[in-house]
C-alpha cells in the first residue's frame, strides 16, 4: 500500500482541512509544534486510534519518514491520512517563506 502524500507547501493552503497529528516524541514536541497539532507519538498510534477523528488527516514529524510509518497503519485502519512530504523541516522552510 503505497501512503498519500502532500507538499508542506500544500498543506499550508489547505491546513483548514485536515486534522494535524505530530507523531514526533514528547522532547521534540516540547521543542516547538504547531499549536492546532494533536501530539500521538508513533509508539502510541495503535492504542490511541480510537481519540483520532474520522476526518481528513495530515500527519507529520521532523523529516517525514516515521509519520509515513504512521500514515500507513491509519490509512489501513480506514483513516483518511496523508504524509506531510519532509516534515517539519519543510514546514518550517514553506513558513518562513511566506
Amino acid at each position: 500500500m503505497g501512503v498519500k502524500s502532500i507538499s508542506a507547501a500544500e498543506y499550508v493552503r489547505r491546513k483548514e482541512e485536515f486534522v494535524l497529528i505530530d507523531v514526533r516524541t514528547g522532547e521534540e514536541w516540547k521543542e516547538g509544534h504547531e499549536e492546532q497539532a494533536m501530539h500521538i507519538e508513533l509508539a502510541s498510534i495503535g492504542e490511541r486510534m480510537g481519540k483520532i477523528p474520522k476526518k481528513p488527516l495530515a500527519l507529520i514529524c521532523h523529516s517525514g519518514a516515521r509519520s509515513a510509518y504512521a500514515c500507513m497503519l491509519l490509512s489501513g485502519a480506514g483513516f483518511d491520512a496523508c504524509n506531510i512530504e519532509g516534515g517539519m523541516n519543510a514546514l518550517l522552510r514553506e513558513k518562513n517563506r511566506r
